[in-house]
């Protein structure tokens, strides 16, 4: 150790002659005063002296993410802020500190605000590394301590920000809970129409056996009644043997649409042709019948079925007894999301459109209607009539049948 005139010494000069020291009992130094003897002495007291040495400063030797180098354009010593993705969470910062008078016996101490608040030490050329972060805000905070191991250089600090993954933040976790209640809602709303089908698919077999069934039903039951009181009656008989037949029609159709294996445009052709192939027959009529872009396994719902045989039912029956014909024609056909039923033929026809007279008209218009179609007929005196009906194709299958095929 050395003390000189910045210490409050005299200045002096031994020419390399030893300096006389004297030593008291309580281990006081006395130096002699000045270049001469007669000024006195200087003391020095080794038990209270103290040196000051300045503070010491750490910094950043380099910084790695996910153990690759994070580009600081600005220089490692004025990091601030290190603002990373949720997965570049693997972070090495190798410090350093700059002093001149410890020789290497100085450290630093460091700590993570928001992870841990306690001070952690190390020497000087150290990497800390934090493996594995969650999402959040940090605070890395360094200290170096000077010579005298005393911390009271700067305190050097870097924020640290770790975005969440987008599933974690908030607008995220709120679209997703919107998203189920609306999908709940949606849901709720689904199987409500799908309930208010079953519901309209039975009250229209209900109808259906009610006015028509339930009708031919009553007349019959009349009928017995009279033949009861008059056995001899063949009028009677026979209008009882029509009614029993028109009540095995009507059930077999209603039968037949209720019963999910009928569901494809296969059985509907065959049924019409079931139907028409032996009346055409009988009246000599040339039956001609296409299909034109339509797979025969293309699914076809009961009550597409049911309300487009009606309408060729009651076309061919007027055919039959009142056109005079040797030619029908049937035509059905997909365009722009539309299905296209054309039931034509050469008979005697008659003049202009049909608006709206007769029962049959009725009932076939109110049978396109519940398809959300349209119906048409177009006749022409000695040239013929045709009944064109259109509806929205593809067909709206209703989700209504159980595994079991069975109507619920």
């Amino acid at each position: 150790m050395t003390l000189s005139e910045k210490d409050g010494f005299e200045k002096q000069n031994f020419n390399g002659i030893p300096t006389p020291v004297i030593k008291d009992v309580y281990g006081n130094l006395y130096f002699p005063a000045g270049r001469t003897w007669g000024k006195g002495f200087d003391l020095v007291s080794p038990d209270k002296f103290r040196e000051n040495y300045p503070s010491s400063s750490a910094y950043l030797r380099s910084v790695e993410v996910n153990e690759t180098p994070f580009p600081i354009p600005t220089g490692l010593n004025n990091l601030r802020e290190l603002k990373l993705k949720y997965f570049q969470n693997n972070i090495s910062i190798e410090t350093g500190i700059i002093d001149y008078y410890s020789q290497g016996t100085s450290g630093i101490r460091y700590k993570l605000q928001g992870l841990n608040n306690n001070w952690q030490y190390a020497p000087a050329n150290y990497t800390i590394r934090y493996d594995g972060l969650p999402p959040g805000e940090y605070t890395l905070m360094m200290q170096a301590s000077n010579a005298a191991n005393n911390f009271n250089g700067p305190v050097k600090s870097i924020s640290i920000q770790i975005t969440s993954p987008f599933w974690n933040t908030w607008w995220f976790i709120s679209f997703v809970i919107i998203t189920i209640a609306a999908g709940v809602c949606v849901l709720f709303q689904f199987q409500l129409k799908q309930k208010m089908k079953v519901l309209n698919v039975r009250q229209k077999l209900h109808r259906d056996l009610h006015d028509d069934v339930g009708a031919t039903l009553s007349s019959i039951k009349i009928y017995s009644e009279v033949l009861q009181n008059n056995g001899g009656n063949g009028l009677i008989s026979g209008l009882i043997k029509t009614n029993a037949e028109d009540m095995i029609d009507k059930l077999e159709i209603i039968a037949w649409a209720t019963n999910p294996q009928h569901d494809t445009f296969k059985s509907f052709k065959e049924l019409i042709l079931k139907h028409v192939s032996s009346l055409c027959h009988a009246k000599n009529i040339n039956l001609n019948m296409q299909s034109d872009g339509l797979n025969e396994n293309t699914m076809m719902p009961g009550d597409v079925r049911q309300n487009l045989f009606l309408i060729f039912k009651e076309a061919i029956n007027n055919i039959i007894k009142y056109s005079e014909a040797s030619e029908c024609n049937i035509r059905m056909f997909t365009k722009d999301h539309k299905f296209y039923f054309f039931i034509s033929d050469n008979g005697k026809g008659f003049n202009g459109t049909i608006k709206g007279s007769g029962n049959g008209w009725k009932n076939m218009k109110k049978r396109a209607q519940e398809l959300n179609g349209t119906i048409k007929i177009i006749s022409e005196q000695n040239k013929g009539t045709s009944v064109d009906v259109n509806l929205p194709y593809p067909f709206k299958i209703p989700n209504f049948w159980d595994n079991k095929k069975t109507v619920l």
